[in-house]
């Protein structure tokens, strides 16, 4: 049987952090993920990546790709989740 992590990013009606719900199975967790620095290099990162798909930017290179996953993942799945 094949095990899924479920991840849902909520609006926390605050200015300073969002809410990640994860769920694997019968099992959830909550965590906030902090507005800041860390957040923005991720959404600049996007930003560019939306450019080279528009033509408007060279495409990143795979490891730059590699590494903004693995910052993303780092980012959203944190102190609980990471039990799951």
């Amino acid at each position: 049987m094949a095990v899924t992590l479920d991840l849902a990013i909520l609006n926390s009606r605050t200015s300073t952090y969002a809410i990640a719900f994860a769920r694997c199975n019968s099992d959830f967790a909550v965590a906030r993920l902090p507005f800041g620095k860390n957040l923005k290099g991720l959404q600049a990162f996007h930003q560019l990546i939306d450019r080279a798909l528009r033509g408007k930017e060279k495409r990143p290179a795979i490891d730059e790709l590699t590494d903004y996953g693995h910052r993303l993942f780092n980012f959203s799945v944190r102190d609980t989740p990471t039990q799951l």
